[in-house]
């Protein structure tokens, strides 16, 4: 008996002080204006904001922290708005009141200002302190060692879009094989390949034209220009190609000791291109190629060394 009548003593007690003020007042709220990201209206059109948390606001001048604003504001409507929760009021800002909101479920009560920290979606401001402060600072510390929210600084730089065109010129020096179809033969090396081109690539086509060489022996050469179409699978640092088109070709046969010299009349050619390029996003880029040419006097298959300058981030 003694022993239930000081607890009834003790609850009587605790239940006189909550009057007087000395324990904070908890009442049943309704959210029903989303004000800010951290500035509510209740059911008496009182308005309140999340103690202990600092956010970014939808109106905030920089583009970055209002799109993050945003997508928290939209988070907090769709969680708070028409709830009801227990809330305990510790001051008063800019006549705003800073309350602590609660909530029960399944006869847990979770508390919605910590909660708000552990998903980051604000700062933890230890200004007013209360009961809670340590139970918040350690909410706030887990989405920092997270990088959540606020703490996710991707969020907050500004990253330069990747663009898709770019503009660059190739030099490049090679060496393969060549089919006469006049000898009716297959030189597996000793043929010089040089080639000078220009390429610009928009949204993934690559179009090419240049004029390109070959040294076939001592007194045999061919050359011609050519102009190509392709796709390209790129990144910011890297371009595969692949073209085809078509290309205008003259050979020139040239005997010194007996003065005997020929050149033939243009004819065309069927080029195939296959080129890996790495490259910085300005300046120099270096790589290699595969180049094809089949045509009637000599087709031929030639691995070249390219240096390229340009541009790839028009």
């Amino acid at each position: 008996m003694k022993i239930t009548f000081h607890i009834f003593c003790i609850l009587i007690f605790c239940l006189s002080i909550n009057g007087y003020g000395f324990l904070p007042e908890s009442q049943k709220v309704r959210i029903i204006y989303i004000n800010d990201t951290n500035q509510f209206q209740i059911q008496d059109s009182t308005a309140i904001s999340l103690a202990n948390i600092r956010t970014y606001s939808i109106y905030d001048p920089d583009s970055l922290k209002r799109k993050f604003a945003s997508k928290a504001y939209r988070n907090t409507t769709r969680h708070l708005l028409d709830h009801q929760f227990q809330m305990e009021t510790t001051g008063l800002s800019d006549s705003v009141a800073q309350v602590h909101l609660f909530r029960n479920i399944l006869f847990i009560k979770q508390s919605l200002n910590e909660r708000f920290l552990q998903l980051g979606f604000g700062f933890f401001n230890p200004e007013p302190e209360s009961k809670y402060t340590k139970q918040y600072r350690r909410a706030s510390n887990e989405a920092k060692r997270k990088n959540l929210g606020v703490y996710d600084k991707k969020q907050f730089t500004t990253i330069p879009p990747f663009k898709y065109n770019a503009l660059w010129c190739n030099l490049g020096i090679g060496t393969g094989m060549t089919w006469e179809k006049r000898f009716g033969k297959i030189d597996n090396g000793g043929a010089f390949f040089c080639n000078l081109s220009l390429h610009t690539r928009l949204n993934g086509t690559v179009l090419s034209f240049g004029y390109e060489g070959i040294y076939l022996n001592e007194c045999n050469t061919q050359s011609g220009y050519f102009l190509t179409a392709g796709l390209s699978h790129y990144g910011r640092w890297q371009d595969l190609i692949c073209s085809t088109g078509i290309s205008i070709n003259r050979a020139a046969y040239q005997d010194d000791m007996s003065d005997y010299s020929w050149i033939s009349d243009p004819f065309l050619g069927l080029p195939l291109k296959f080129q890996m390029l790495f490259h910085f996003p300005a300046g120099l880029g270096a790589g290699f190629s595969l180049d094809m040419n089949i045509n009637k006097h000599a087709s031929y298959l030639i691995v070249t060394f390219n240096v390229s300058l340009g541009v790839w981030i028009l």
